[in-house]
C-alpha cells in the first residue's frame, strides 16, 4: 500500500536530494561511578542508528562524530558540539563551501537522563517545575581537581543543551535534529510498574550530582550580560532551533529491556525508518506510525515539526490535513464537535501529510462522509473495496471538502480580488458565498492598495469588540486570508453551539 502513503518520484533526482547530513551519535552503557547503574542497550542504540544514517541515507562515515561508553565523557560531549558548529573534522578548504541551507545536523543520545533542582541563581531559567532536566556523560560523579570547589562531573543540563544548539543553529541553520532515547524526567505513572515486571530496565538517574550554578557559564554566558534569557528549554514545545525526539513524556520513563537489545523508543524509530522513504515521511507522520507500548509514549516538539525529516528545503507537512486510523471497517479521523465537524461532512482521503507540490502531487484516493461524531474524534464507513484493501489499523489523512453547516458570506470593495483569493472550489468545501452586498455580508474584507481591513457583521460580538479587527493582512498572502475564513466558520461554529 505504498501508493496510498505518498505518490511515486525519482527521490534520485536532485529536487528531492537530502541536504548534506553531519551527526553526532553518543552511546553509553558504562558509566565510571559506582553510583549510577549502568545499561546493555544504549551503545547498541547508538550503534544501530549509525548503521541506518550511513547505510540508508548514505551519510558519510567522515560526518559522523561517534563517542561510546568512556569516549562520552562531559568534556567530549561539549566539544562535539563545537566541532560541529566549526566543522573542524572537515579539510579546511570544505568547512567554508559548506552552505547553511544545504545541510542537516542530527543529535543522537542513548543512555541515562536525569534532572536536578534548579539553582535559585538561574533567573532567565523557565522550568516546568523548577527542575532542569540534563543528559549524563559517562564520566558524571567522578571528582575533579580543575574546578575550585573540587565538585564531582555534574550531568549536562538542558540550560546548557538549549545554548548550544542555539549557537549551533545560528552558524549552521536550524535544521537540526534532536534524538534523546532517556529520561528527562522523573516520571513514575502506572505504567512503570508494568515495565518493571517485564523486565525493562529504566534509563533514569535519580541523584545526579550538585551542579553549580555558574558551571557552564564559559557557554552559556552570564545573563548579567544579557544572554541567558535567549535560551529556554531544549524539552520544551515550540523550539525554532531544532524538532526534538523524545523518548517519552514528562510523566513517563524511557525503557530499554536486556534480551532485545535495544530502547524501546530506538527499536521502534528504527522499524519505522527502515520501512519507509525518508523523503516522503515528516516528523509527525513519523511519530503518527511509531508503535510504542502504553507506558512509554515518544513526544516531537518543536516549531518545524511538520518538516520532512532531516530536510528544510522543500515543503513538508500540510496542517490541514488530519490524521486518521483505519479500525475495523471504519476510519477514525481526529477531529471531532470541537473542530467544527459535524455529521455529513464530506472527507477527502490521503496516504500521506505532504502538502501537494508539481513535482509530487498528494492526492486523494477516496471521498468519505462523516457518519458519527464525539467531542474530539469522528467515525467515517470505508467502502467494501478499501476495507481488505488497506492495512490493519494504517494511518491515514483527512481533508475536510465539505460541511453541512450555513454558508458564511464574504463581500468586499473588490470583487474580482474577492474572487481570485476564495476559489468556487474554496467556497464549496468551506460552504462560503460571495454576496455583492457588503452589508448584507458577514464578514467584509476592504482592499486598500496592498492592505486588507477586515470587518465582521456579528451583532453580539459587535456590541463588545466593535466590528473592525485590528488585524491587517497583505493582499497577496493567500494562505492567511484562507485561515482567516476557517478562523470566523470555526468561531461562529462554537458560538451557534447550545448546551444543555
Amino acid at each position: 500500500m505504498d501508493e496510498l502513503r505518498s505518490s511515486s518520484f525519482d527521490s534520485s533526482s536532485n529536487y528531492f536530494r537530502l541536504p548534506h547530513l553531519y551527526a553526532l551519535i553518543v552511546g553509553i552503557n558504562t558509566y565510571a561511578s559506582p553510583d549510577w547503574s549502568d545499561l546493555t542497550c544504549a551503545v547498541q542504540d547508538a550503534d544501530d542508528f549509525e548503521h541506518y544514517l550511513v547505510t540508508r541515507l548514505h551519510v558519510p562515515q567522515s560526518n559522523i562524530i561517534n563517542l561510546r561508553n568512556e569516549a562520552a565523557t562531559r568534556s567530549a560531549i561539549l566539544g562535539a558540539f563545537k566541532t560541529l558548529k566549526d566543522l573542524t573534522f572537515l579539510p579546511l578548504k570544505s568547512r567554508h563551501s559548506i552552505d547553511a541551507e544545504d545541510m542537516g545536523i542530527i543529535i543522537f543520545f542513548a543512555g541515562h537522563g536525569t534532572r536536578g533542582k534548579k539553582p535559585e541563581e538561574w533567573k532567565d531559567w523557565v522550568t516546568f517545575d523548577d527542575y532542569y532536566e540534563a543528559l549524563c556523560p559517562a564520566d558524571m560523579g567522578l571528582k575533579q581537581t580543575d574546578k575550585s570547589d573540587m565538585c564531582e562531573i555534574p550531568a549536562i543540563p538542558d540550560r546548557t543543551i538549549a545554548a548550544l544548539v542555539n549557537q549551533l543553529s545560528e552558524i549552521r541553520g536550524n535544521n537540526i535534529t534532536l534524538i534523546f532515547d532517556c529520561c528527562h524526567s522523573a516520571g513514575t505513572n502506572r505504567g512503570g510498574t508494568e515495565a518493571d515486571r517485564e523486565g525493562y530496565i529504566p534509563r533514569y538517574v535519580s541523584n545526579p550530582p550538585r551542579l553549580p550554578f555558574d558551571y557552564d557559564d564559559g557557554i552559556i554566558g552570564s545573563p548579567s550580560r544579557g544572554r541567558g534569557a535567549a535560551y529556554q528549554g531544549v524539552f520544551g514545545k515550540n523550539q525554532s532551533s531544532h524538532v526534538l525526539l523524545a523518548a517519552c513524556g514528562r510523566e513517563e520513563r524511557a525503557y530499554e529491556h536486556p534480551a532485545k537489545n535495544n530502547g524501546v523508543f530506538t527499536y521502534a524509530l528504527l522499524r519505522v525508518l527502515n520501512e519507509v522513504n525518508v523523503e516522503t515521511m515528516t516528523y509527525t507522520s513519523l511519530m503518527h506510525r511509531l508503535k510504542m507500548p502504553v507506558w512509554q509514549n515518544a513526544h516531537c516538539d518543536g516549531v518545524e515539526v511538520n518538516r520532512r525529516l532531516f530536510n528544510h528545503r522543500i515543503k513538508g507537512g500540510d496542517p490541514s490535513l488530519i490524521p486518521g486510523l483505519k479500525v475495523d471497517g471504519y476510519l477514525k479521523m481526529d477531529a471531532g464537535i470541537v473542530q467544527g465537524v459535524t455529521v455529513g461532512s464530506v472527507v477527502e482521503i490521503h496516504g500521506s501529510n505532504l502538502y501537494s507540490i508539481q513535482q509530487q502531487p498528494n492526492l486523494p484516493f477516496t471521498t468519505l462522509v462523516v457518519t458519527t461524531v464525539d467531542d474530539n474524534s469522528s467515525t467515517l464507513k470505508l467502502p467494501e473495496s478499501l476495507i481488505n484493501v488497506l492495512p490493519p489499523r494504517c494511518k491515514l489523512y483527512c481533508r475536510i471538502i465539505q460541511r453541512p453547516s450555513d454558508s458564511l458570506s464574504i463581500s468586499s470593495n473588490d470583487m474580482a480580488w474577492l474572487e481570485s483569493i476564495y476559489t468556487k472550489k474554496f467556497c464549496t468545501a468551506h460552504s462560503v458565498s460571495i454576496v455583492p452586498n457588503t452589508n448584507a455580508a458577514d464578514l467584509e474584507l476592504t482592499l486598500k492598495d496592498d492592505t486588507v481591513f477586515i470587518d465582521h457583521h456579528f451583532p453580539l460580538a459587535a456590541k463588545h469588540l466593535g466590528t473592525r479587527s485590528p488585524f491587517k493582512i497583505q493582499s497577496n498572502n493567500t494562505q492567511i486570508l484562507h485561515n482567516l475564513i476557517q478562523h470566523v466558520i470555526h468561531f461562529r461554529y462554537h458560538h451557534s453551539l447550545k448546551f444543555k
